[in-house]
Formats: structure tokens, sequence, C-alpha cells
């Protein structure tokens, strides 16, 4: 990252850059976060490091007001999840805030400026996610859902229809007996996909696909798939879309 792309991330306090470096002021002999709610100083008084035992090798001392020696947003939420696999199996949010030693509150806020969920919505999702990969390998519906935590077949279930589209019988078998039906549209933006499964709650997933090869049922269709996959009706049609507003 170059120093104008630092600075930059400074002077807007980019949370996205916490943990990424440091910055100096030399009339100060201060070394602080990108997002430190300090007074910003002149450019010519900035030097950047990569971390702040760097920082603190060349005299610096660590800012009082945003800490930068402790663990960066980003690094915290890494951390916890990747002991959802290890110390925290089976945690929920606050047995996790309560191992933190933060309020659930102040954990949640964590999460949702790096991820844009609260602990417990990644935590279903996660859940999900080890149920699609557990079933996807086995084939074992029951097996499956107690393996990746869920405590009852209703729990999954109910949730079925918006996040699989399908029952799990048929997650797991590929998608045998569901009826997928397609729709698409040539945008500003490129060709956007949208998909809905018949028969289940309404639930739409959407993707931008930028290519320039000819698009038909036979090309969103996985090789392990056994769901009939048709393209939609006349009657089902896509509203236009246009590329996101720019501010000039």
């Amino acid at each position: 990252m170059s120093t104008e792309s630092m600075w930059e991330k400074v002077l807007t306090r980019d949370a996205a850059a916490d943990g990424r470096f440091v910055y100096a002021v030399r009339s100060t002999h201060i070394y602080c976060r990108p997002t430190c709610p300090s007074k910003r100083p002149g450019r010519d008084q900035v030097e950047f490091f990569a971390n702040p035992k760097d920082a603190e090798e060349k005299g610096y001392r660590a800012c009082r007001r945003c800490a930068p020696k402790t663990e960066s947003r980003a690094s915290h939420v890494a951390r916890i999840c990747r002991e959802l696999a290890d110390e925290y199996k089976n945690f929920g949010p606050e047995e996790i805030a309560q191992h933190e030693g933060i309020p659930l509150r102040r954990m949640n806020d964590i999460f949702r400026s790096v991820l844009g969920v609260t602990v417990r919505e990644y935590l279903a999702s996660a859940k999900l996610d080890d149920f699609k990969k557990k079933i996807k390998a086995s084939g074992d519906v029951t097996g499956s859902m107690y393996e990746a935590g869920f405590g009852s077949s209703s729990r999954l279930y109910e949730k079925s229809d918006a996040v699989l589209g399908m029952t799990p019988a048929s997650y797991g078998k590929g998608g045998r007996g569901a009826t997928i039906h397609f729709g698409l549209r040539k945008t500003s933006l490129g060709h956007v996909l949208a998909a809905t499964t018949a028969g289940f709650a309404p639930s739409v997933s959407a993707t931008i696909l930028r290519n320039s090869r000819p698009l038909s049922a036979k090309s969103f269709t996985p090789r392990k798939s056994c769901a009939t996959i048709r393209r939609s009706p006349p009657t089902w049609t896509l509203s236009p879309i246009t590329s996101p507003a720019t501010n000039s």
C-alpha cells in the first residue's frame, strides 16, 4: 500500500485499515491506528509503519485514545471465528462475549463493523454452512444435522425454505426432485442471473455474470446437480438494473 493510500485512509478514518498499519506524528512522538478520533496532523508531520513494534523502535509511544497496540476489530473478529471450531465450539453469543470479557452489545457492534452481521447471525450462517458441507459429503440428513449443531430437525427445516430453497434431504441428493427456475437480463453491469426454487417460500438469489459466453440452462447447472433447471416463463421478468450512482 502506498503512503498516499495510507494517508487517505487516515483522513477518512477507514475502519478496514485498522491492523494494516499505524501512523506516527513527529511533533508529539505518538503513533495511532488509522481510525484514531484525535485531530489529524499535517501530512508533513506523519510517517507510517507496518506495525506498533516498528513505530516503537523509532521512539514513538502508543496513543492512549485509540490504543493501537490492542487487537484491531478485523483481527478480533477473525480470531473469534477461528475459535468457533475449537475453544468456542457450540458456544452461544452470550458465552462467547463472556469469554472475551466484553458486553455482548459491544461485540455485536464489532461484528457489524467488520462483517455486517451480529454474532448470532454469523453463528447461524456458519452452522448452516457446516451442515451443507457435511450433507454433501455423506448424504445423511440426521447425522449432518446433529454434527453441525442443530438440536432438532424442526430447527433445521424451519430455515430450509429460505436458505436451501428445498428440503435438506433433496439438497443432500444434489437437488433431486427440485425444480429451479432462472431468468436472465442484460444490464450495464453485465448479465444478471436470478433463480428461485419452485414450490417453496419466495426467495430469489441473484448474481452478476461478466462474460461473453452463450447463456443457457446448461451454463448454470452444476456438474453433480440432480435438480431440474428451467428458464423462466415469459411472465416472470426481471426489473431493469442500472449501475449504482456515483458521487461527482
